[in-house]
């Protein structure tokens, strides 16, 4: 059985900021099942550093809402246990939860597992790369791009967020190959193509010609 009808563990962190110093505030996760929520959960994660009020801002998770909470470490067992039933990892912005997860968990909690990140999808030429506004790619606007935004309470929560992932992803799922090694080699290499691209653009703008 191909992933796509297969089991998926889907991400999603909040944190204290983007930099390496930061650390997470709120883990959540999903198990989906032949494209089917089959389990789903979240909490709220004592970061051990003061929450920035600008991130807080962003996800209205403040110091008070964490005090008591457990530690990332403390739920790293519970995580690790749902990668070890799935076939692929998936997020929005992968490599951002996964950056933050193993700055506290370190690399053995994800088992190695195909990472798929519908973002990387989106920006493809024939999905989203032309769509216009500023934030056209971030998780909402990519949602309501594509017509699949789905129920949900809140946006920047992290289950929530997961929700709207897989919504995304389910909609994009043509774009993948069905082998889930073969899958998250082509995400890995059109994400390497768009950073140089990235990167290209970001030098232009500083040496205009």
């Amino acid at each position: 059985m191909g992933w796509k009808t297969g089991s998926w563990l889907v991400v999603d962190t909040e944190t204290t900021g983007v930099h390496d110093h930061d650390r997470i505030v709120e883990l959540g996760m999903l198990v989906v099942i032949n494209q089917q929520v089959a389990l789903e959960a979240g909490t709220l994660v004592d970061p051990g550093i003061p929450i920035p009020e600008e991130a807080s801002n962003i996800h209205g998770i403040y110091d008070k809402d964490v005090e008591g909470k457990p530690t990332l470490k403390q739920v790293a067992l519970f995580l690790a246990g749902w990668c070890a039933q799935a076939q692929v990892m998936v997020g929005y912005n992968l490599p951002f939860d996964i950056r933050m997860l193993d700055a506290e968990l370190g690399h053995r909690w994800r088992y190695t597992l195909p990472q798929i990140d519908p973002l990387t999808v989106v920006r493809l030429p024939n999905v989203g790369k032309w769509w216009k506004g500023k934030g056209r790619h971030k998780l909402e606007a990519a949602a309501r791009h594509l017509d699949c935004m789905p129920t949900i309470n809140s946006m920047h929560r992290a289950t929530d967020d997961c929700k709207v992932t897989t919504a995304i992803l389910i909609k994009l799922l043509d774009h993948l190959d069905d082998d889930a090694s073969v899958a998250a080699e082509q995400i890995a290499a059109w994400r390497k193509e768009q950073d140089a691209e990235f990167e290209a653009w970001k030098a232009r703008q500083g040496n205009p010609e």
